[in-house]
């Protein structure tokens, strides 16, 4: 499949309820500050995806206070984690989880909170405690300063989640001298820090009071409210702008259910069958295929490729009438296979996910049946192969299976008829090839149809994705 180094004052700030933010969402947003917000979004995931999570949590975290969104806070939730951020983090994501989604509400935030669960039981976890445990209990006026920020003194001697790194501890309290500690934990690593304080006389000077953040006249951010109301276009906020171009590089194996007519009767006159119609099954019958297959897709859902696919089948019951070896004496071997060559373009209805793929093309088919024939120092080996032109269309599902991985199930059928039909032929050990070399033009000719019902996998490459 998946920061900004605020300080644990701008974190908790963003976790903190605030009648401002909820105004903002249930305020009209204007269309100007929501163009500015999607914008914010966009460059947010494209610096997440590149690494830089303190700039992407700074796009994220902007975008919130314009415009509330479960996405938001998933993205926001990610980043700090990134950088290190577990406790803010993991509060970002409990916040998503607890967010109550009105009736009607974008799908994208559902998905979004419910990832958030998902990726909050991995983080949780990894958080480190440290407890702070101050000797004599119960000083008047204690204080306890993490990293500079002021500890609520009912935690002293309970385990209290932390970052990991490296954290400084300050004690003070009037009448003791000032202690100090410097603790490095890692991530699911629970520490106890002794502190004991040293009674002394005469006036001692406690730490100013940590003073409130500076405000700049408006209230300060805090929990984000409900999501956008029922209606409102959020969709723009879970994923990227969608890519306009890529390329796809695939292949596709399936089973091949070759139908309809091979010839037509009299025809051609180097069978042995020119008073009858030869079936397809007379000479081929179901077998497997395998195809490669690679092009460019533009304007987002259309695709145009080249494609060469490949036949093998069974021996159908007249195989050896249609190559000549109907009984004769000696042994016979005898394959049929097919290749196709063909041009095709594709409508793709949503390549960012699972929806509809449909494709027309024209291609261009070889059916040959080869025989090898032996009878004591006689021996033969003749190949025929009859050609056409095809008509292609197909149907299936697209699947986005990844960041670059696609999966098209599909069937696609070939119709076309053979105009061509050519021998080659060589003997040796006094044989004679019947009727040598030879191309003939099929002047009655037959439709078929090649049913190929195939699974592909396809690489994917998008030219212009942010």
């Amino acid at each position: 499949m998946r920061n900004l180094l605020f300080s644990y004052g701008v974190g908790l700030l963003l976790l903190t309820a605030s009648p401002f933010v909820t105004e903002v969402a249930h305020a009209q947003v204007s269309d100007g500050d929501r163009a500015a917000a999607r914008e914010l979004f966009f460059d947010g995931v494209k610096l997440q995806q590149d690494g830089k999570f303190p700039d992407a949590l700074d796009r994220f975290t902007r975008a919130q206070r314009v415009f509330s969104a479960p996405t938001h806070l998933l993205h926001i939730a990610e980043c700090q984690v990134a950088t290190g951020q577990l406790v803010e983090g993991a509060e970002t994501y409990r916040t998503l989880v607890r967010t109550a989604l009105p009736q009607g509400s974008p799908a994208a935030f559902t998905q979004a909170r419910d990832q958030g669960a998902a990726e909050l039981a991995q983080v949780e976890p990894r958080i480190p405690s440290v407890k702070i445990d101050v000797t004599p209990q119960n000083v008047a006026n204690l204080q306890v300063q993490i990293d500079g920020a002021a500890m609520n003194t009912a935690l002293v001697g309970v385990s209290r989640p932390i970052n990991p790194g490296t954290h400084k501890i300050a004690v003070f309290a009037p009448g003791y001298a000032k202690q100090e500690a410097t603790v490095a934990v890692k991530e699911r690593e629970a520490k106890s820090v002794p502190i004991s304080l040293q009674a002394q006389g005469g006036v001692v000077y406690a730490p100013a009071p940590v003073p409130p953040p500076v405000t700049t006249g408006e209230p300060p951010p805090a929990n984000p409210p409900p999501p956008t109301p029922p209606g409102q276009d959020a969709t723009w906020q879970t994923e990227q702008k969608p890519s306009q171009m890529g390329l796809m590089l695939g292949v596709r194996l399936g089973v091949m259910f070759p139908t309809g007519t091979l010839l037509k009767q009299n025809t051609v006159s180097s069978t042995s069958v020119g008073t009858s119609d030869v079936a397809m099954s007379d000479v081929a019958t179901t077998g497997g295929a395998g195809a490669i297959e690679g092009g460019l897709r533009f304007a987002r859902r259309f695709y145009i490729g080249i494609g060469f696919e490949h036949g093998f089948y069974g021996k159908g019951d007249k195989v050896g009438d249609f190559n000549g070896t109907a009984g004769a004496a000696g042994t016979s071997s005898t394959t049929v296979a097919s290749n196709l060559v063909d041009l095709r373009v594709a409508l793709i209805t949503n390549p960012e996910g699972v929806g509809f793929y449909g494709e027309l093309g024209l291609g261009y088919r070889w059916l040959s049946l080869s025989n090898d024939f032996t009878s004591g120092a006689l021996s033969a080996s003749t190949t025929q192969v009859a050609s056409g032109g095809e008509f292609e269309a197909g149907a299936g599902i697209h699947i986005r299976a990844g960041k670059s991985l696609r999966i098209i199930p599909k069937v696609s059928f070939g119709l076309g008829a053979f105009n061509k039909l050519s021998q080659t032929c060589t003997a040796s050990g006094g044989a004679v090839c019947n009727g040598g070399d030879t191309t003939t033009d099929i002047q009655n000719t037959g439709f078929h149809t090649f049913v190929f019902l195939g699974l592909g996998g396809y690489f994917n490459i998008d030219f212009d994705k942010k």
